[in-house]
């Protein structure tokens, strides 16, 4: 039942729904590897940009990349659908311009957080579930 979900996905933001859309769909153990590769690259610029820019990001954006790595490490145990949902909220993740602009300063990855959730929730995962904490 929808109405017991933390993370709805129906809930979002139509452009959300449709970007994560476009993303989710399954790949190889080799595309697999690449976007582990691609999360990395991901982490070090969004930390490079936080640095220079005290976005508040830099956190945030390991907790993400750290979610995302153990989801594709247990790839290959989830079935067909849950293994496009993964990948779509790994490639939302390394998307930069996307419903909310990752540079954003400190809201920047709350849409890539959500999306995640939404993922994870659907995966019965959501005690893995990531709550952004922002500075006062």
């Amino acid at each position: 039942m929808r109405g017991d979900k933390k993370y709805p996905f129906p809930e979002f933001p139509e452009s959300i729904q449709e970007t994560f859309s476009k993303l989710a769909r399954r790949v190889s153990e080799d595309e697999v590897h690449e976007l582990s590769t691609r999360l990395t690259q991901t982490v070090r610029m969004i930390a490079a940009r936080d640095e220079r820019h005290h976005s508040g990001l830099g956190a945030a954006s390991r907790r993400i990349a750290q979610s995302c790595e153990m989801l594709l490490s247990r790839y290959h145990h989830f079935k067909e659908r849950e293994q496009a949902l993964i990948v779509g909220a790994v490639r939302y993740f390394i998307l930069q311009r996307d419903g909310l602009p990752d540079d954003t300063p400190f809201l920047g990855l709350e849409d890539d957080v959500s999306v995640l959730n939404y993922v994870l929730e659907e995966l019965g995962l959501a005690s893995s579930a990531i709550e952004l904490e922002f500075p006062e």
